[in-house]
């Protein structure tokens, strides 16, 4: 009788569903047999988990993904080996940006006051013409403008203060310089 009365008990919200212990499963066994070039194939997986990758767009081998049905990649886009994307909340990566290897997007933000729920979701913005260089940080919260060269291994955090067209460093990362560039600044 306990294990009916067990089974029509409602779902805990909490609990991953289906979809997202397929992509489990998915994600441990058969990612990692998809070689690093066949960037078609591994974006074809991603966008039957939900997805939203432009055709142009590569992620490259390596990368864990945590929700892809919150993923959304625009036009000659690409994330780098070995990063990292925990997103909970959307993550949308714009025209022409690179986030390159061994980097970690973290789309939440943290609450220090709120001892119940000190971490909650929270979108991440990646603009357009932007560069993301090899192991930085970035945290929810955070848009992150058009345009933008980020320095190796810099953190990304709501504290961060970023401008258009610059190049910023740190921790956490401050616009230094302005970005030399002789094309249109959209």
């Amino acid at each position: 009788m306990t294990i009916l009365l067990s089974s029509m008990t409602p779902r805990d919200p909490g609990s991953p569903g289906p979809r997202a212990l397929l992509w489990g499963l998915t994600q441990r066994l058969v990612m990692p047999l998809v070689p690093s070039p066949m960037y078609k194939l591994r974006r074809a997986i991603l966008n039957t988990f939900g997805a939203s990758l432009d055709p142009q767009a590569r992620v490259r081998g390596g990368v864990r993904i945590s929700h892809p049905w919150n993923l959304t990649i625009g036009r000659k886009s690409s994330i780098g080996e070995g990063a990292h994307v925990y997103n909970p909340a959307p993550l949308t990566i714009g025209a022409r940006s690179v986030v390159s290897q061994f980097c970690e997007i973290r789309c939440v933000a943290h609450d220090e006051h709120d001892r119940t729920k000190p971490q909650h979701p929270a979108p991440i913005t990646i603009g357009d013409d932007v560069w993301i260089a090899a192991e930085c940080v970035v945290e929810g919260d955070t848009p992150i403008p058009n345009g933008l060269l980020v320095g190796a291994r810099s953190h990304i955090a709501p504290e961060s203060e970023l401008d258009r067209w610059t190049i910023a460093t740190g921790h956490p990362a401050r616009s230094r310089r302005e970005r030399d560039y002789n094309g249109p600044k959209s």
